[in-house]
């Protein structure tokens, strides 16, 4: 095997990756079937390497690799290849080389197959700016999903090798671990594992995996802070009924867009947030009707309705009767 593996031989290295995450293992065994005199070790679940001797051409073996990948829509595949061995380059530095190769390649993003070559090495790595992250932040805290997509295809989808890929998604995934920890995001006793990118080699699986991920974790804030906002809101009304509120400064008091407020309240309480305030302010007049003597229009001022018509007839649409009438059959005088 030394001498018929040796000089003028090479290596070719295939990792095989589906969209569901798992191996592709029938790809190796076809192309052992289909080269006969190749020699394959598998070196993980994902990865085989093939020892091919100088009677096996290159482009031999990519149109067969080729052929099969064009009817396995779901499959991503890498193959990369060695320089010739020789007495001075040894099969171990082949596969240092081609495993190199493998990872530094750019991704054919459109392609089943990326074939690496030195043309397309990806040799300068790309970070992620720290408005693309407070972007990421932003899309956890609203839970938006559509601008989460196009974040994730800008960086994701550009000229990234397989390594600058994992390493993305890697510091994606480390900024979501970090808001769960400083935000104590609940996920309801299941422990966060961070997924294994580096055991990962099919780009989509990649970018599904961490959208499942950011899923989570917005998900479960989102509940968190929605049993929250309802109790805050409630809490902030009761408190500051008597004040001039309106839905822009409530909304600005808690951060969110009047829009949101308006169908935020009316999804949890079934009511408006004007119906609900004026019912609160109402109440309010009675408990001060019948246990005070202040004037109607005193009333009315501390209640947060400025506007002695406007108090009379809200009291009358709640109580069915105006103020001076319910203060007869309930004041402390009566």
């Amino acid at each position: 095997m030394a001498s018929r593996f040796y000089n003028g031989s090479y290596l070719a290295l295939l990792a095989c990756q589906d969209l569901s995450g798992q191996p592709d293992r029938q790809l190796a065994a076809d192309l052992e079937e289909e080269f006969p005199d190749v020699v394959t070790v598998p070196c993980d679940s994902f990865m085989t390497a093939f020892i091919l001797p100088d009677g096996v051409k290159e482009e031999d073996f990519l149109g067969y690799l080729r052929n099969r990948l064009a009817s396995h829509s779901n499959l991503k595949a890498f193959v990369s290849f060695s320089a010739p061995f020789t007495g001075e380059y040894s099969m171990k530095e082949g596969f240092e080389n081609a495993l190199h190769a493998l990872e530094s390649t750019v991704i054919e993003s459109d392609e089943p197959l990326t074939v690496s070559s030195p043309e397309n090495f990806q040799k300068q790595i790309r970070y992620i700016k720290l408005e693309i992250q407070q972007q990421i932040v932003n899309c956890v805290l609203h839970s938006d999903i559509d601008v989460i997509h196009e974040v994730f295809d800008f960086l994701l989808k550009g000229k990234s090798s397989l390594s600058e890929y994992r390493s993305i998604c890697k510091t994606i995934s480390s900024l979501l671990d970090y808001m769960v920890n400083t935000l104590s995001i609940d996920l309801q006793g299941e422990p966060l594992t961070q997924p294994n990118y580096d055991r990962m080699y099919n780009p989509l699986y990649m970018t599904n995996t961490l959208l499942q991920y950011f899923r989570r974790i917005s998900e479960a804030y989102q509940q968190g802070t929605h049993n929250n906002l309802r109790g805050q809101i409630l809490e902030y009304l009761g408190q500051n009924y008597a004040e001039p509120l309106s839905l822009d400064s409530i909304s600005d008091h808690f951060h969110i867009t009047p829009a949101y407020l308006s169908s935020f309240f009316k999804k949890e309480t079934g009511e408006n947030i004007s119906s609900y305030l004026a019912k609160l302010r109402i109440s309010e007049a009675k408990r001060l009707l019948e246990n005070t003597d202040l004037k109607v229009s005193e009333i009315s001022e501390k209640v947060g309705i400025p506007s002695q018509t406007t108090f009379i007839r809200l009291f009358k649409k709640y109580c069915g009767m105006p103020p001076n009438e319910y203060r007869k059959l309930h004041g402390p005088h009566q």
